[in-house]
């Protein structure tokens, strides 16, 4: 029976430990960014919504 399915690897580059952490980037982007949306999302992601002002 031959395998059919081999280990994924990919050429992205990995950093251990993450250069920033959630609280850092969160005070950073309503630091640059008034008004900034924060959404935690799966697997340790977030998204930043910000809408520029009138």
């Amino acid at each position: 029976m031959a395998r059919k399915h081999e280990f994924w690897e990919h050429k992205a580059p990995t950093i251990w430990p993450p250069p920033h952490d959630y609280v850092t980037v969160r005070r950073t982007a309503e630091r640059v960014l008034p008004g900034v949306q924060w959404k935690q999302l799966l697997l340790w992601r977030y998204a930043l919504i910000w809408r520029k002002p009138r």
